[in-house]
């Protein structure tokens, strides 16, 4: 199997939210995806509107049911400690075009997984969260038309996309 797919996938039971860490993406359908992070019921995201800093993940979860979006869960084994995570996000500002989604994240893996530094992408950084074991389990909300056999596709991009992506939606604001 691709080190771009990522398998299996099921449909997400909101309770291994409050439980447990670990990534979304958010518009999966979309190239790029939104990145965040969750912890028990806490998010954690960098993005053009905002910073979000350990608000509750039910608020997410509406805007997600609300839209119906495509939305994958990668869940971690380990727990994210909502101190670090807090303390990680509150150095961010909202995005302008300098940094992206993921740039956080890997702050908070720095020190976690060795060469982390060398990712910019969600599919490098997934493929390297599995081989150092920080992967649990993958669900979904609103992506059964994305997946084939329990099987995610993880979309291949370039930072010229996110850049363009960035900058339109900050575009859009104005």
């Amino acid at each position: 199997m691709s080190s771009n797919n990522i398998y299996p996938v099921y449909q997400l039971n909101h309770d291994v939210l409050a439980t447990s860490s670990g990534i979304m993406l958010i518009n999966a359908d979309q190239s790029p995806p939104h990145l965040g992070i969750y912890s028990k019921s806490k998010y954690f995201s960098v993005s053009v509107n905002d910073v979000q800093l350990g608000n509750s993940i039910e608020v997410m979860l509406q805007y997600i049911h609300r839209k119906r979006i495509p939305t994958i869960f990668i869940r971690f084994k380990n727990e994210l400690l909502e101190d670090e995570l807090f303390e990680v996000f509150s150095l961010y500002e909202k995005l302008e075009g300098q940094c992206t989604c993921i740039q956080p994240i890997k702050d908070v893996f720095k020190n976690k997984i060795e060469g982390i530094d060398s990712i910019s992408f969600v599919f490098d950084l997934i493929p390297a969260l599995k081989e150092n074991g920080w992967i649990k389990s993958y669900h979904h909300l609103y992506s059964n038309h994305l997946i084939n056999d329990k099987t995610f596709p993880l979309r291949i991009y370039s930072m010229e996309d996110i850049m363009n992506r960035i900058n339109l939606l900050v575009n859009d604001k104005r």
